[in-house]
């Protein structure tokens, strides 16, 4: 009978929604969970932009290095996570649309050089220019539509 419910739950993939990348998530990493110093900015937020020397906040993408950059909703320790951005230089459009899909599933939507991926937690946009060599892919809130139709109609 043990065997039979270890077999079962092995059976049972709970799919958790996806809530963020990395150590960093959503509704949990503030401020104080970045390591280092970041910059404050005037609107009250704060922008903690990826440190060379820190290997900490790179995250290998499918083969290539992505770049962590975060904004947190305040400037104290306890500011939550607002947004992520991974910078991939000298991308590899093709590869990095490749670890997206398997790591996201199928974009929800897509237009020429983009695509987008609308979760539970999360609202994905991936800058991927057929011609380029950066991409960059955000995260923000699934609930923050303002920031959302900026990330739609970027160039």
């Amino acid at each position: 009978m043990a065997l039979g419910a270890t077999l079962l739950l092995a059976g049972c993939k709970r799919d958790h929604p996806i809530d963020g990348i990395g150590a960093y998530r959503f509704g949990k990493t503030t401020l104080a969970d970045w390591g280092y110093p970041c910059q404050k900015n005037e609107n009250g937020t704060t922008w903690c932009q990826n440190n060379p020397l820190e290997k900490t906040h790179n995250l290998d993408l499918g083969g290539q290095t992505g770049y962590l950059g975060a904004l947190f909703g305040g400037t104290t320790d306890d500011a939550p996570l607002v947004e992520l951005e991974l910078f991939v230089d000298g991308c590899d459009v093709e590869s990095l649309s490749s670890w997206l899909n398997r790591e996201f599933g199928a974009p929800t939507e897509t237009k020429e050089g983009a695509a987008f991926w609308k979760r539970k937690i999360l609202f994905i946009a991936a800058s991927l220019p057929p011609m380029g060599t950066e991409c960059k892919i955000n995260f923000v809130d699934a609930k923050n539509t303002e920031r959302i139709g900026k990330l739609r109609n970027r160039k």
